[in-house]
């Protein structure tokens, strides 16, 4: 029987793993702590990006952890002794989604499913995560589970379960399927347990991958892809509905007659990959080909998450590290700093430029884009890579406004829960960020998260991340 983890023994342990290491992350502040609390909030400025809608001095009514109505204060009469949240020097936003968000991640040692990040998650304004393919799908779905109980505390959390992927692998322990029947069973297999995305990875091809996505959409789950043998217009064609990390996985501009490399090889760069990158660096995003992708992408309403900030080169400042070395243990955060030190890869700073370019290109064309990081190297920790990857959007010439709504609506499109999350409308969940500074103004006054609301449950930042100083590691 071929393995699905990259270690043995973790389908039996991986629940028990994760209820034992989330302990510690439980309790945390929140207000009010019941979702069926009745209240209201005021505040100076309310941004719903699906819609572009601005209104100033603005109330929420909220009940049962959905909004029950919103719009200008004069048009409210809230009732004496009423629960009310004063934030009327603050601004609302949507609930941020991070749309590539694994939860396994690795820097002093592997974690199966690491629990310190919905926390992290959560405290910066992120309501709502995709994790598109894990290499341990069980502990994700029981770290899901607890949330969803009210055991700890995250985001909705959407995951994708197990990887999918043909010979020949690309990564050694996943666990790949030959036949129709073996990719659709094991498809089923993690629906039944509580996956509600799948994701594709770079070897999947042909008639397979065709039968995955319309299997995947009769089950009403979208699919996500990391593809490298199958070209973007050709899954495009076939329905796939998310595609993942820009130009670092875009067959049509990876050079022919190199064997493609994933990602993760720009850790190294012996003279092949150097070569292989200058090809992509050099790649004319303009050309008839790629606008007919682009073009193709927009129509069908695909969403690219190019994940610019995975790979970008490391600087303390600009990722605002100071304010997370507290979190790390001091043999982390010693590793992590080291990245700073070194020197840096010659194509990293190219390749990110490229990227970039290629987001620019992409809004331009009408394509819709998500934010989404990748970050399981934990170079930034979950909700700063996140704002990162905004200000990067906003570097490649997105308006505000627009990058507001490339990191709530359009994640929630590329999840299937749009008309759940993503937007502030009557109706919707009540998942919202407020901020003490106003993100039209500079979308890096996303960082200046003052509380987050999640069905409803107010929470306080710091609460939240009081007991995950020095935990990272």
């Amino acid at each position: 029987m071929n393995k699905v983890y990259p270690a043995g023994g973790r389908r039996s342990i991986a629940g028990a793993v994760v209820v034992a290491a989330v302990a510690c992350f439980a309790n945390v502040h929140a207000e009010p702590a019941a979702i069926d609390s009745h209240y209201f909030i005021r505040t100076g400025l309310l941004i719903d990006p699906a819609t572009g809608r601005v209104t100033k001095d603005a109330v929420l009514e909220i009940a049962g952890g959905k909004i029950l109505a919103l719009g200008a204060a004069d048009d409210f009469d809230i009732p004496a002794g009423a629960q009310v949240h004063d934030y009327s020097d603050k601004f609302i936003i949507p609930g941020l989604i991070d749309t590539h968000a694994h939860l396994y991640t690795y820097l002093t040692f592997g974690h199966p499913t690491n629990p310190a990040l919905p926390p992290l998650l959560l405290a910066n304004g992120i309501t709502a995560i995709l994790s598109p393919g894990s290499g341990d799908p069980e502990g994700d779905i029981a770290l899901r589970n607890r949330i969803d109980a009210g055991k700890t505390v995250g985001p909705r959390m959407y995951l994708a379960g197990e990887y999918l992927d043909m010979e020949p692998l690309r990564v050694p322990w996943m666990d790949p399927v030959s036949t129709v029947q073996e990719a659709t069973t094991r498809l089923d297999m993690w629906i039944s347990r509580g996956a509600s995305a799948v994701k594709v990875y770079t070897g999947m091809r042909g008639d397979l991958l065709r039968a995955v996505i319309e299997h995947a959409h009769l089950r009403g789950v979208k699919v996500s892809g990391h593809l490298e043998d199958t070209s973007w217009g050709e899954a495009i064609a076939m329905g796939i509905d998310v595609l993942h990390h820009g130009i670092y996985s875009f067959p049509e501009i990876m050079p022919a007659g190199i064997p493609p490399q994933t990602i993760g090889m720009i850790n190294i760069a012996p003279p092949e990959y150097d070569k292989y990158y200058q090809a992509i660096v050099d790649t004319d995003l303009r050309s008839p080909e790629i606008q007919a992708v682009l073009q193709a992408a927009a129509r069908a309403k695909v969403v690219f998450v190019p994940t610019v900030v995975a790979l970008q080169p490391p600087d303390a400042a600009r990722d605002h590290m100071a304010e997370q070395k507290k979190f790390y243990t001091p043999e982390a955060w010693r590793k992590v700093e080291s990245r700073f030190n070194a020197e840096k890869r010659k194509y990293a700073s190219l390749l990110t430029q490229k990227n970039i370019e290629f987001v620019r290109r992409t809004h331009a064309a009408g394509v819709m884009l998500s934010t989404g990081t990748d970050m399981t190297n934990l170079q930034m920790l979950p909700g700063w890579s996140l704002f990162r990857e905004m200000e990067l959007f906003a570097e490649a010439g997105m308006e505000p406004m627009a990058v507001l709504k490339a990191a709530t609506y359009n994640g929630a499109w590329a999840i299937g829960q749009s008309g759940l999350i993503g937007s502030l409308a009557v109706g919707k969940m009540a998942d919202l960020v407020v901020l003490s500074a106003d993100p039209l103004d500079d979308i890096s006054n996303v960082r200046s998260v003052f509380r987050v609301v999640k069905n409803g449950t107010v929470y306080t930042p710091a609460e939240v991340l009081k007991p995950l100083k020095g935990r990272i590691h």
